[in-house]
């Protein structure tokens, strides 16, 4: 639904489709492609905000990042881009690949010491805290 409406307003057709705020946040994100791609040589500067709706300048990101353009780019203009589109992801509670979600850890540090004091490692000088 978020690209037909797109269309319709891009193509100008006549179809009722409303979500303003979709739409103007579609605008921006593309302006934000055009500010960070800059020259191509040298990146530009945006702000990710909480009021920015992260799946249409995601969905825009991933359109720009797909064309040539963007390939032939110099590598800080790319990096920038990622960047981007990174801190979009989390403003949508998501962590980029390499990150590891909080709750995640914290399990993953319980079962590690819940290992250890099963393995008969030495309790906390004083007993075990009450």
């Amino acid at each position: 639904p978020t690209e037909y409406r797109i269309q319709v307003r891009k193509r100008g057709l006549s179809s009722p489709v409303g979500y303003e705020v979709e739409w103007q946040n579609y605008r921006r994100s593309t302006l934000e492609n055009v500010i960070l791609f800059g020259d191509g040589e040298t990146p530009g500067e945006v702000m990710v905000t909480d009021r920015d709706m992260h799946q249409v300048h995601m969905m825009t990101l991933e359109t720009f990042m797909a064309r040539p353009e963007f390939f032939a780019a110099s590598s800080a203009v790319r990096a920038k881009f990622v960047e981007h589109y990174e801190a979009h992801m989390e403003g949508m509670g998501r962590y980029p690949d390499q990150l590891q979600y909080p709750e995640d850890a914290a399990e993953q540090e319980a079962a590690q010491l819940e290992q250890m004091l099963g393995m008969g490692a030495a309790e906390p000088a004083g007993g075990p805290e009450v």
